[in-house]
């Protein structure tokens, strides 16, 4: 029987929890996972009704647009033990335009759980807004490295996506070898990608930066960034 590594009891198969905290704060390391008991796994916050009825306020308003608002409301429930709130709030911050702080976010979410595959993606976008191409990169290839192991089973997969922005990123780097490669696989991989054989086709470009926003709607998982309250409540 294997022991909680936080308070030493021995446990069975069904008391299990897993969890891969950081080692340190913006680092790009995938740590591994760490076995924890159902008590020392749990987040501080006790997710009554009235919380619940929260978040699902937060998300109305932000599928509304009303992301200031939102941001307000989470700071009811705001629990800086929970990864999936850090989460929210990068992702409210970001729809603000509020980058810096965005990225801070999910740099928190992913210290307390560097396999939150979907908050790496997000962070390499953010990268690669604040022009941190290589960064961008390295959190690209988390995103492939975790879905390529530790969630290969996975229905929604952000794999589609972060090689889109991993050859964005690579392209800003004048890596223009790696970035073919990665589109040529890309390309094999999805049947319905628009024909274009490889970056240097006449017309690649300005398709694709005609309007980025539709080629992420096609290529995210489809509940792309969706975070719901049992994302958060840990349940």
């Amino acid at each position: 029987m294997p022991n909680c590594e936080k308070c030493g009891r021995k446990l069975k198969q069904s008391q299990i929890k897993e969890v891969a905290p950081g080692k340190l704060k913006g680092d790009s390391e995938i740590t591994e996972k760490k076995i924890l008991c159902s008590d020392c796994w749990q987040y501080r916050t006790v997710f009554t009704p009235l919380a619940r009825r929260v978040f699902e306020k937060i998300v109305m308003l932000e599928q509304q647009g009303e992301h200031e608002e939102a941001l307000k409301k989470l700071d009811y429930i705001f629990d800086s033990t929970n990864p999936g709130l850090w989460y929210k709030k990068a992702e409210l911050l970001a729809h603000l335009g509020e980058l810096a702080d965005a990225l801070e976010c999910y740099e928190e979410a992913l210290f307390l759980d560097t396999h939150l595959v979907k908050a790496w993606y997000k962070k390499g976008w953010i990268l690669f807004h604040l022009e941190k191409f290589e960064d961008a990169v390295k959190a690209f290839d988390n995103v492939l490295e975790l879905e390529r192991t530790e969630f290969k089973f996975a229905e929604d997969k952000w794999t589609h996506a972060a090689m889109f922005g991993k050859i964005f990123c690579l392209e800003q780097l004048k890596r223009l070898d790696e970035a073919i490669t990665v589109f040529q696989e890309l390309h094999k991989m999805l049947a319905d990608l628009p024909h274009f054989k490889n970056l240097e086709f006449k017309g690649f470009k300005e398709f694709i930066l005609s309007d980025i926003d539709r080629m992420l709607r096609f290529l995210e998982p489809t509940k792309a960034g969706a975070v719901g309250f049992s994302n958060v409540a840990g349940i």
